[in-house]
């Protein structure tokens, strides 16, 4: 009875449910938290408390996932020792036991598919040599990865107040575990068979709790290509999925929800991120870019003048369904003036506003202008008005001052000589007129 409702209210949902643009809001969203990423390019789609610090619980595991893909072969064998199995009875695992033997390949279905937590922890002491290394390299990889508000103390996702990330975060992490060669083969599978091994006679069939992943779940649903899960008291449900439809692939955490309502919700927002979002290209304003300059200085003179470019044409960015390409906003920062040889911290804002009803958080996209420096040569300064500046230090007002003694001696000398001639010329005069008069 109960499952023949929440099949009639998922159905009820599909069909009512998000219809039209911008239909949903984060007060539509049961979890606590949430994000809806394109995996391509990391824009975000959707957030409700996406910056939250939360529990992951075991959706921790696809960072542990990622490093083993990154650090292991499938066919690589694990051996399990006492502190791989030493985790609480109550937690979910795969009843490992020490000396047991697995493949690499088995550890991760059964870290992804079970959540086994004994098997992440075999997987952690098989990369980093104990437990604690490999927190290290989990928290490495996640600023590498862009995931900066997150700190992992452990490789299961069990409750720690230290043990602590965001929905955006997991997002990020996620889709760099997708990038991830072999981590999509285990984070896709509904259900696998584990073989015998040393230490067990039988097989472990698995079977995935992303039930949108598996065709008889009432919440199944063909675009999902991966997903886990997590619970713990303290985080409450956590979930990450991929889909993939029109070309795109989706990212979906949510985080602090309730048991069948993570599904709901990661229903709801793939279909908002399909939907109604549309992919456009925007082209750079190019001739405004080129128009842009700043004077190139030197010890307080300009020498020349710095361009600027951008190195892309346009970009490709999903829009809300409705919404004009004109509402992409284009702003500048270039220097007022930059040294010679020195690298100008100029760049390119691209905008498009966000949302809140709707959970948008809008774009924001920020590109690095090349600089250009030109500094004329004399000719051509000339021609322009000005002359480049020459970094002579004291030197000219030596010459300059040198300059002005001799031509004032030169000034002096030319007019004691004018004197003197004509002191001369007067005393010949006299002596002509004094003849004349005799005569």
């Amino acid at each position: 009875m109960r499952k023949t409702f929440i099949f009639l209210f998922a159905a009820l949902y599909a069909v009512f449910g998000g219809i039209g643009a911008g239909a949903l809001s984060p007060d539509d969203i049961t979890a606590q938290s949430a994000v809806l990423i394109d995996a391509d390019t990391g824009q975000i789609l959707f957030g409700k408390n996406m910056d939250e610090s939360m529990h992951p619980a075991s959706i921790t595991k696809i960072m542990t996932g990622l490093l083993a893909m990154e650090s292991l072969s499938p066919s690589d064998i694990i051996t399990v020792s006492d502190d791989a199995v030493d985790i609480p009875r109550d937690s979910s695992h795969i009843a490992l036991t020490s000396g047991e033997e697995l493949s690499v390949e088995d550890a991760m279905y059964a870290l992804i598919l079970p959540s086994a937590n004994d098997a992440a922890n075999a997987l952690a002491e098989r990369i980093a040599g104990s437990q604690s290394a490999f927190a290290d390299m989990m928290n490495e990889k996640a600023r590498a990865v862009g995931a900066v508000n997150t700190n992992f103390v452990n490789a299961h996702g069990l409750s720690d107040a230290r043990h602590l990330t965001t929905a955006l975060d997991m997002a990020l992490i996620t889709k760099a575990a997708l990038e991830t060669p072999g981590f999509l083969k285990y984070f896709g599978t509904g259900r696998y068979t584990m073989p015998a091994t040393n230490k067990q006679a039988e097989e472990r069939p698995f079977s995935n709790y992303q039930y949108m992943l598996l065709p008889e779940m009432w919440v199944y649903n063909p675009d999902i290509i991966g997903g886990k899960v997590g619970y713990t008291k303290e985080a409450g449900h956590t979930m990450s999925t991929a889909a993939s439809k029109h070309s795109r692939t989706l990212i979906c955490v949510v985080m602090n929800d309730g048991k069948d309502e993570k599904f709901y919700d990661t229903q709801a927002l793939m279909d908002y991120g399909f939907d109604d979002f549309r992919l456009v290209t925007v082209p750079i304003p190019l001739n405004e870019i080129e128009a842009l300059s700043a004077p190139v200085m030197e010890n307080g003179s300009e020498i020349g003048r710095a361009g600027f470019s951008v190195g892309v044409k346009d970009i490709s960015l999903l829009i809300p369904v409705g919404t004009d390409v004109s509402a992409v906003r284009f702003t500048y920062n270039v220097p007022q003036s930059l040294e010679q040889d020195k690298d100008a911290d100029a760049s390119l804002t691209i905008l498009l506003p966000g949302d809140k009803d709707n959970g948008f958080p809008g774009y924001t996209e920020q590109l690095p202008l090349s600089t250009k420096i030109t500094i004329p040569d004399a000719d051509t300064a000339a021609e322009n008005g000005h002359l480049p500046s020459l970094n002579l230090g004291p030197l000219p007002y030596l010459l300059l001052g040198l300059f002005l003694i001799v031509l004032a001696a030169l000034l002096l000398h030319l007019q004691k000589r004018r004197r003197i001639a004509a002191r001369r010329l007067e005393r010949r005069q006299r002596v002509i007129a004094e003849r004349q008069r005799r005569i």
